[in-house]
């Protein structure tokens, strides 16, 4: 007979286009149902035909063909001698491959394999060879996807005409026809619903768009606009640069912000003052510097403060004795360490090293008294002074003892060495002597010094 193909493969898409995709399958499940009814209807009529007929008697090993003359035409009826059930099921479980037979007509073909399986669909002209009308329905249950070939034309299903196969997933189904030359075929899924078509919309690609098989959708986010936000790349961070705008094609744009993109920012930075000359008011501060700084550092009235009270006291910052009898030392430059401090106002002077550090740079008077003891040998060399240096030098100055109206004797007199210097900060001075070639002792008493010196501050530069 002849297979109306389109009604076969649904005419009523257009109807359910808008249906969910579970409602589509059901709608085709049921006209395929209807479809399957109308068969067995007309293998009944057949097999009822058969029963009344003299010759029922023949025994055919697996079927019989009965012709039969109606108004709408002549159509072939095959009917299976064992059973009457149509669409029984013809399993295949453990096998890679099957070929079909004229008895798969109207059966449910299960594939349980696991493995891919391929399947061959016989035709007309092929061993085995099958007629019209025939169609069975594929159950892949399987592994793998078995795969749909038939022997000599081609089969066309979901938009694939005429090709040379056609896959069934696992977890698919396939309703196929036979027209006498080519297959037609409808998959079904298994489980949950079917995707017919895909579309791609806006800035969406998809691949494939139809057949079997995974399927990859590549979606592009639009170009960002003044209105919309859009696709936006991502940028890495740059210290002290902000994102200032965003092409069309997504891509930021970075800058430094300049004082004009800071709200205020400019009318802040005007209040204050430039670093070179600043022109300050009120009452700036600044880190107190230590004590005896000498660099470019700014001076607070605090550092000057306690520079000043270092070195206050009249003018006088020392005075200092030697009290007791002491032999010089003869032929060098000696040191001559005082034993009593009566005035330091900057403790800078040592009575073990006989040392005086200047407490800040400035002019200095420097005066050293130094009396030999009576009865010292007469006419005897010596000097005495104070500096930096024990040499003989203008702050150094040569004495000599004298003698009375009786020779044996030394008057009481003795010699003063007055100086003024700029020293600096941190120097040291001290007084010294020279004692030519005979021992001097200086002049002893209890409470007069016998050898002195006295630092006073004229000026700080």
């Amino acid at each position: 007979m002849a297979i109306n193909l389109e009604s076969f493969r649904y005419p009523f898409e257009t109807e359910i286009a808008n249906e969910s995709d579970g409602a589509k399958v059901a709608h085709r499940n049921a006209f395929q149902g209807i479809l399957d009814l109308n068969q067995a209807v007309a293998s009944l009529k057949t097999q009822l035909t058969a029963a009344t007929t003299t010759s029922s008697s023949s025994s055919s090993s697996t079927s019989t063909s009965t012709s039969s003359s109606t108004s709408t035409g002549t159509q072939t009826v095959v009917t299976n001698s064992a059973t009457t059930t149509i669409g029984y099921v013809n399993d295949q479980t453990g096998v890679t491959a099957y070929s079909t037979v004229q008895s798969d007509y109207a059966k449910f073909i299960i594939l349980d394999d696991a493995s891919a399986i391929a399947i061959t669909l016989s035709v007309g002209s092929s061993a085995p060879a099958i007629t019209v009308p025939w169609y069975a329905v594929f159950l892949n249950f399987g592994a793998g996807t078995a795969t749909l070939t038939p022997i000599d034309g081609t089969i066309s299903y979901q938009g694939n005409l005429a090709v040379a196969s056609m896959p069934v997933a696992q977890g698919s189904a396939a309703t196929v026809a036979y027209d006498g030359t080519n297959f037609w075929a409808e998959l079904i899924p298994l489980i949950g619903g079917v995707v017919t078509q895909i579309i791609a919309g806006t800035n969406v690609t998809i691949s494939p768009t139809s057949g079997v098989g995974a399927v990859t959708v590549n979606s592009v986010v639009p170009a960002p606009t003044l209105t919309t936000l859009g696709g936006v790349e991502a940028i890495a961070q740059v210290t002290s640069e902000w994102i200032n705008s965003i092409s069309t094609s997504g891509v930021p744009q970075l800058s430094q912000p300049a004082v004009a993109d800071i709200s205020g920012l400019a009318a802040d930075l005007a209040l204050l003052a430039p670093l070179a000359s600043p022109a300050l008011t009120g009452t700036p501060t600044a880190p107190t510097a230590t004590a005896g700084t000498d660099t470019t550092q700014i001076a607070t009235t605090a550092f000057v403060e306690s520079a000043i009270s270092a070195i206050s006291g009249a003018g006088v910052l020392l005075d200092a004795s030697y009290v007791g009898a002491l032999t010089l030392t003869t032929g060098a430059f000696t040191t001559l360490v005082l034993n009593t401090v009566s005035v330091d106002t900057a403790s800078g002077y040592s009575t073990s090293t006989g040392l005086y550090t200047i407490p800040a740079t400035g002019i200095y008077m420097i005066v050293t008294k130094l009396r030999p003891a009576d009865g010292s040998t007469e006419f005897v060399s010596y000097g005495q002074g104070a500096g930096t240096t024990l040499a003989d030098s203008t702050n150094f100055q040569w004495f000599m003892t004298v003698s009375t109206t009786t020779p044996s004797t030394f008057a009481r007199n003795e010699s003063i060495n007055t100086r003024i210097m700029r020293l600096t900060e941190g120097q040291t001075i001290s007084m010294f002597y020279y004692d030519d070639t005979v021992a001097l002792t200086l002049f002893s008493d209890v409470t007069i010094g016998c050898a002195n010196m006295s630092v006073a501050l004229l000026g700080i530069t």
